[in-house]
């Protein structure tokens, strides 16, 4: 039994002597036939194997002269304008007037800054030109009458009743807009077009219709208007580079646009 026991601890030290023999003998003198082979390429397929992903995430700071301050000066132009003018029996005539005073004030102090009704140009001005001829239409106080307003010719809109109030759209040189006239009422669903003649009017019960010029025979009192909505724009007096509708870049004036509603 003790013999046993003896005998596997010295076997074991002599696999540890061998070991540091083979460690430490040097086999550089060792020649023999070169091998005929190479060895076999080892190939990883890297659509296999992901080694790592990165993204770029560029960030960068540009100081623009743009003041966001001028939006609280449009609230208070337009605040003034709804004060002044809210009890006023021609809110027209007081619009452009406050209008008016408003910009006198703006050059008397050095700024650039004015304010403007409307200020649409191109098609789209063409668009709110019919929209406001509408809205005018609409708002006289006078019935069966003809709306002698200038309106824009060449174009078909399309006019249709929604709730209280009348949606307008229109394509004009393939770019389509649409629009909405408050508390507005239509006889039927029609389509518009100056280039026949036709124009606005008002029936007995004040609902719209369009009517060929002459066939009332009357046409509505322009100073019993009553419009409650109008557009403004704010012009900064500073241009900005951007694109137009073909995605040209151009040099524009820099207009803010809004509108105002009257009770």
């Amino acid at each position: 039994m003790n013999k046993k026991i003896l005998f596997i601890p010295m076997i074991a030290v002599l696999l540890l002597a061998g070991a540091a023999v083979l460690e430490l003998y040097d086999f550089s003198g060792i020649t023999g036939s070169a091998i005929s082979s190479p060895l076999p390429e080892v190939i990883v397929s890297t659509d296999r194997i992901v080694v790592g992903t990165y993204s770029i995430r560029p960030s960068f700071s540009v100081e623009l002269d743009y003041d966001l301050n001028v939006y609280d000066r449009i609230e208070a132009a337009l605040s003034r304008i709804y004060n002044k003018c809210s009890s006023e029996s021609s809110k027209e005539s007081c619009v452009n007037n406050e209008v008016l005073l408003y910009n006198v004030e703006q050059a008397a102090g050095n700024s650039q800054e004015r304010l403007l009704i409307g200020c649409y140009e191109g098609d789209q001005g063409s668009f709110m030109d019919f929209l406001d001829y509408v809205s005018n239409c609409s708002s006289s106080q006078t019935t069966n009458c003809e709306c002698g307003h200038q309106h824009i010719s060449g174009t078909t809109f399309t006019l249709a009743q929604s709730g209280n109030d009348i949606q307008i759209t229109a394509e004009v040189n393939k770019q389509k807009y649409s629009g909405i006239v408050h508390n507005a009422r239509l006889v039927a669903p029609l389509s518009f077009s100056s280039t026949l003649n036709y124009r606005m009017a008002k029936g007995q019960d004040g609902a719209l219709l369009a009517v060929r010029k002459g066939d009332i025979g009357k046409t509505c009192d322009e100073k019993l208007y009553q419009r409650k909505t109008y557009t403004f724009c704010y012009n900064t007096g500073k241009k900005l580079i951007t694109a137009d509708a073909k995605n040209k870049i151009v040099e524009q004036a820099h207009k803010i646009r809004f509108a105002l509603e009257f009770p």
